[in-house]
């Protein structure tokens, strides 16, 4: 067993790292909108970002500090990192076609099947004219940041402290679960749909044991939704 991905930190490390980062986010986020004298557009965007960028500063920041040499151990190393990212780029091609097409439709029945109909469609960007400095500033919050962030902390983090205590079938479950309901603020039905998109994740890293591919499948992911987005609001 790569000892990589046997972490000596405990699940409950995970909530004063997310706590930082929203205190971190938050002070950022008021400048921000302080400075543009709107909270909608280029600084939704970018407290957005602050957010992402905090949560993966501190997720390192917290492992650096309290387990000084075990950073590595969050998966950002790997023997072959090209191979990674191609192999990440099409899974996520693929995981985007598959949520869309397969998943989403089935979590479509059983929503409609439940409540006599259909959920409101999801809104991931709400409040964002998308202009050239909007899309440049979504692009690199959705295909680099977004993907770094989550994955150091939902997989690297969370997912890595709970396979050795609870085996990788609750953990993926746990962590999974916990991935897709940080998304319930852009719709409901997201939160099944990326409970799967969790899911998936926390087993290509337990397989690759590198979160390089991880990331890769996460920016291919966004990079399709953005591009979704920006056709449907043309």
């Amino acid at each position: 067993m790569d000892e990589r991905l046997r972490p000596p930190w405990a699940p409950w490390e995970a909530i004063p790292v997310v706590v930082a980062a929203i205190a971190a986010s938050t002070v950022a986020s008021v400048a921000l909108v302080a400075g543009f004298g709107s909270p909608g557009g280029p600084a939704l965007l970018l407290s957005a970002m602050a957010f992402q960028g905090a949560l993966a500063v501190f997720t390192v920041a917290w492992i650096g500090v309290r387990y000084r040499g075990w950073v590595p151990a969050l998966g950002l190393r790997a023997s072959r990192p090209e191979r990674e990212v191609v192999f990440g780029a099409l899974l996520g091609g693929m995981l985007w076609f598959g949520l869309n097409y397969l998943v989403g439709p089935v979590v479509l029945l059983v929503w409609r099947a439940v409540t006599g109909r259909l959920p409101p469609t999801p809104n991931q960007l709400p409040g964002v004219d998308f202009g050239p400095v909007e899309i440049g500033i979504g692009a690199v919050l959705l295909i680099l940041v977004t993907p770094v962030a989550e994955e150091l902390f939902y997989r690297g983090l969370l997912f890595g402290s709970l396979w050795p205590r609870v085996g990788t079938g609750w953990a993926v479950v746990i962590s999974a679960s916990l991935f897709g309901a940080s998304h319930f603020a852009g719709g409901a039905v997201l939160v099944p749909i990326l409970f799967v998109f969790g899911l998936v994740q926390a087993l290509v890293f337990r397989w690759r044991r590198s979160l390089v591919a991880p990331i890769a499948a996460h920016g291919a992911f966004n990079l399709i939704a953005l591009v979704r987005i920006l056709l449907d609001r043309a």
